[in-house]
């Protein structure tokens, strides 16, 4: 996993780095474009560049789009830079690697002061954002959000340094946004990333490790952590080679009913297909043909209602409640009477969760360690509405304050 940290906390980490390695806050700009060349032409080296054009604003993310531009030049690619022209002047890291271009005699240097200025974009060109980084604080406008709504309309590859320009790395915005194909994220993602209000304009992520502290980071508190594949994998276990079914666990799943039995069928094929060692759907009664011709593989145990005998739970390892079991009273009750039965955690989805959106007094019967899986409409319900995922995140943080109160 990735901690994700805010714009001020990378920040921290940038100033700690440059005081304690010690390093020259523009060598550390230097390592920075180092990586973002060595990650971005790995994954882009399958398309035919015929040049590059590197677009950079006035700050330090303009800076690493000037030092960029150099090391490209440096690794024998065409490449022309332009920086929009600011009337209140350039970061001190912006300017010295404006000067380290300017003694190239052949590189030609564009300032953008209006429209006129835009280049004319050949095909094979690929189109370099640095125009704004984490530190934007409010929507671009004027000739800034001009250029952005020109470049996204090119039909080219299109890169951003650390963070499309547009975006905040910490909140949801409003306005236009670069909409990269590819964005190269220095050290850590941004929380904004993980919104899909932002998904046109991040693209593909990927990481460049620039050498901060790391003991520095790890000291730094953050609520929010990227998943890599590696984070799954490492759970997975490793079937050998005279493994059978028995070894890998009992899965009971409670869903489908009438009319929707299909949500029994997918929920417990996926079970069956990702790992459990054998899989039980636990149906309403006279439903067991349609699972039985679907997924063969999956048992099943039928219910006539919530005073009928339950299962013996405990020869279940893991389980699943909700898909497709409708909310009316007798799919209710057998919900209620399995929570009362349960001690260990369970993934509660779909009108499971809608009917502890209605029945509340029943959450101090979930499980500690439970896990949920709502759809958006399904959290509206749990945690209130919501006009965007930035609320919709912070609304999920209150929601799991309450629930944890309530489970521990």
């Amino acid at each position: 996993m990735i901690k994700i940290l805010t714009a001020d906390q990378m920040r921290s980490a940038d100033e700690f780095t440059i005081e304690n390695e010690p390093i020259e806050s523009t060598d550390l700009m230097e390592r920075a474009s180092n990586a973002f060349c060595e990650a971005i032409c790995e994954q882009i080296k399958a398309h035919t560049i015929s040049s590059w054009l590197v677009f950079c604003g006035p700050g330090n993310n303009g800076g690493d789009g000037l030092a960029i531009t150099r090391l490209l030049h440096e690794n024998n690619e065409v490449v022309s830079p332009f920086y929009l022209y600011n009337e209140k002047g350039y970061s001190e890291e912006f300017k010295t690697n404006l000067r380290r271009l300017q003694e190239n005699p052949v590189i030609t240097i564009y300032e953008i002061r209006s429209e006129r200025d835009f280049p004319r974009i050949a095909p094979g060109t690929v189109i370099v954002d640095a125009l704004f980084g984490s530190g934007l604080n409010k929507p671009l406008q004027g000739l800034n959000e001009k250029l952005v709504d020109y470049l996204n309309k090119q039909n080219m590859v299109r890169i951003s340094v650390d963070i499309p320009s547009g975006l905040s790395a910490d909140h949801f915005m409003n306005g236009i946004s670069f909409h990269a194909h590819h964005t190269v994220s220095f050290q850590c993602p941004k929380l904004s990333f993980l919104f899909p209000d932002n998904a046109e304009s991040v693209g593909e992520i990927h990481f460049a490790d620039i050498g901060l502290d790391k003991d520095f980071i790890n000291s730094l508190p953050s609520a929010n952590f990227f998943l890599q594949e590696s984070d799954i994998k490492n759970r997975i276990h490793i079937r050998k080679k005279f493994d059978h079914k028995g070894r890998f666990g009992h899965a009971f799943i409670y869903a489908g009913n009438t009319g929707k039995m299909g949500a029994a069928i997918m929920s417990a094929k996926a079970c069956a297909r990702t790992g459990a060692g054998l899989t039980t759907a636990f149906i309403p009664l006279d439903q067991s043909a349609s699972l039985n011709i679907s997924v063969p593989e999956v048992m099943t145990e039928e219910y006539a209602d919530a005073h009928s005998a339950l299962p013996d739970l405990k020869k279940y390892s893991a389980f699943a409640f909700g898909p497709g079991i409708g909310m009316n009273p007798t799919e209710s009750e057998v919900f209620h009477a399995l929570l009362k039965k349960m001690s260990t955690p369970v993934v509660i989805d779909a009108d499971a969760l809608n009917i502890l959106s209605v029945e509340k007094n029943w959450w101090n019967l979930v499980p500690k360690n439970s896990i949920l899986t709502p759809h958006p409409r399904e959290f509206e319900r749990l945690a209130g509405k919501t006009t965007n995922w930035e609320e919709r995140h912070k609304n999920n943080c209150s929601f799991l304050s309450i629930i944890l109160f309530i489970l521990f």
